[in-house]
């Protein structure tokens, strides 16, 4: 509802809004994407595990692709504040979709001896007191802060640079065309070699895709789509 609010609302609301809504929508996706892969895991066979991951994946980096694309064509240079509430307003159409096919979907049933009732701190106590679970735990941290740090500054550097909003979601839709061309071959190479050499290969290669920001000028495009791209 934000690009209606934006109109009756003072700015500091809406940045207020977007604060308590991305928050919100981050708690959200947690919860739903710690349930997500087990839930699969359920339903597919494990000796085809990596190219059923890989198909799927594949499939909705296609959609991701082509979707970013049609709002980049939408938005074009000049975006129109009318063109945001029809992405809005689509964007909501699809989560409600995607909500419903989730419905029915049936996971194996938990056992009852599997279930154990404590409250939140002990479980955090009982994770953080295994060493093994600890590393894990320090190592996804770390992962995570330095994969996604830059993301937000990446956009925020480019509407800074005078890129169109239209040029940013296309080069954003590169993302998604990699995926596509490394998808291939990775569900392959998953199964045949293992997760862990592949995780290695994209760790070393993603720091020196980032530094490579720092050459970033108002006219560089093909950089720019290139480094979404790698």
């Amino acid at each position: 509802f934000l690009p209606y609010l934006a109109g009756v609302w003072s700015p500091r609301a809406c940045l207020i809004l977007i604060f308590f809504v991305s928050l919100f929508r981050g708690a959200a996706y947690g919860l739903g994407s710690s349930g997500w892969f087990p839930l699969l895991h359920d339903i597919v066979p494990r000796q085809i595990t990596g190219r059923y991951f890989a198909n799927m994946r594949t499939s909705w980096q296609c959609a991701y692709l082509v979707t970013l694309l049609l709002i980049a064509w939408l938005l074009g240079d000049d975006a129109e504040w009318w063109k945001f509430e029809i992405v809005f307003l689509v964007a909501v159409l699809g989560f409600v979709v995607r909500a419903i096919s989730i419905v029915p979907m049936v996971e194996s049933p938990v056992r009852a001896e599997q279930v154990k009732k404590i409250s939140i701190l002990a479980r955090f106590r009982e994770v953080f007191g295994e060493e093994k679970l600890r590393q894990v735990i320090l190592y996804i941290f770390a992962y995570f802060m330095a994969a996604w740090l830059t993301q937000p500054f990446k956009i925020k550097l480019l509407c800074d640079l005078g890129y169109s909003y239209g040029f940013i979601l296309a080069a954003v839709a590169m993302v998604g065309l990699g995926a596509i061309i490394s998808l291939r071959f990775w569900g392959k190479l998953a199964d045949r070699f293992g997760n862990r050499s592949l995780f290695t290969l994209g760790i070393l290669a993603m720091p020196f895709s980032t530094v490579l920001w720092v050459f970033v000028g108002p006219n560089s495009k093909v950089l720019v789509l290139c480094l979404f791209f790698f």
